[in-house]
């Protein structure tokens, strides 16, 4: 029977919210969603048959169940009342603030599997902590955290030019459809991919920013106002009259240096936007590295 216990430490304020929808709390249908996510962006070249054969032997389907459970542990929250979750207008909202910390559990539940799929089990996880985060915005940077401790052993992904090719490592053991380029992770080209949002790249910056999260949203409100609107829904997301396309530039951090991670998903917009522009992602995302 395999366990391991991520200590984890909240690195940006987190909206997230447990069962009554307004008290900030992290639940393991969260954890199960952050990782089925990221583990569907890593499997780009699957056929879509392929991709929930594949999807449903980890997390589970209606003919079988996960064969790994996840538990949550608070440590220290310290909840506040922010009074913007966006920058250009009144929008308050509870949250987890930085510093708090959790622990998730995961735990396989069958005593015979083997170690490598623990192993990816793991990994997946580590990679969702590195590239991702947990509730709203956080594509923008918010909800960030950075695992602390291992099964009590400490684990530190630093934040230097080199270390992407410890997240590489991670992504390895989950997908072999990437190679590391110098400071960037870059998706191999398999024939044609399936028209949803995999991961093509990851990029790490170089500057520091206070707050980044902040810093992140008015670049993207200022990035509105300066281009052409059409051109910015299909290009960077939008939600408008239940309408939804979220953004394919994904911005993190791993530590409390607030040095970004930005992983680009391959654009797929909704039925109503057009005119993809590519100028435009790369633009607001050098403004941020």
């Amino acid at each position: 029977m395999h366990k391991t216990t991520f200590h984890c430490e909240v690195l940006s304020p987190m909206f997230i919210a447990g069962a009554d929808g307004t008290t900030p709390e992290i639940r393991p249908p969260s954890i199960r969603g952050m990782m089925r996510f990221w583990w569907r962006a890593l499997h780009g070249h699957l056929s879509v048959v392929n991709l929930k054969k594949e999807e449903e032997k980890l997390f589970g389907g209606p003919d079988n169940k996960s064969p790994f459970s996840v538990r949550v542990v608070r440590t220290s929250y310290t909840i506040s009342n922010v009074e913007k979750l966006v920058p250009h207008k009144p929008f308050p909202a509870f949250c987890i603030e930085e510093k708090s910390k959790f622990s998730v559990v995961l735990q396989s539940g069958f005593p015979n599997m083997d170690t490598k799929t623990w192993e990816k089990i793991q990994s997946i996880f580590i990679v969702s902590a590195c590239l991702g985060g947990l509730g709203r915005r956080t594509r923008r940077g918010m909800g960030a955290f950075k695992i602390i401790e291992v099964n009590k052993s400490t684990f530190n992904i630093k934040e230097s030019p080199d270390n992407l090719s410890e997240v590489f490592n991670y992504i390895q053991n989950v997908s072999s459809n990437y190679i590391l380029n110098g400071n960037q992770i870059i998706y191999k080209t398999f024939g044609t991919p399936l028209k949803f949002g995999f991961l093509k790249k990851v990029e790490l910056g170089t500057k520091r920013h206070k707050n980044l999260p902040s810093v992140i949203s008015h670049l993207t409100h200022d990035t509105k106002k300066d281009e052409d609107f059409r051109k910015y829904e299909s290009s960077m997301g939008y939600a408008f009259k239940g309408d939804r396309f979220s953004s394919p530039i994904y911005v993190s951090v791993l530590d409390d240096n607030a040095i970004p991670i930005i992983s680009t998903l391959n654009t797929v917009p909704g039925k109503g936007s057009f005119d993809i522009s590519i100028p435009l992602q790369e633009n607001f995302k050098k403004r941020i590295l």
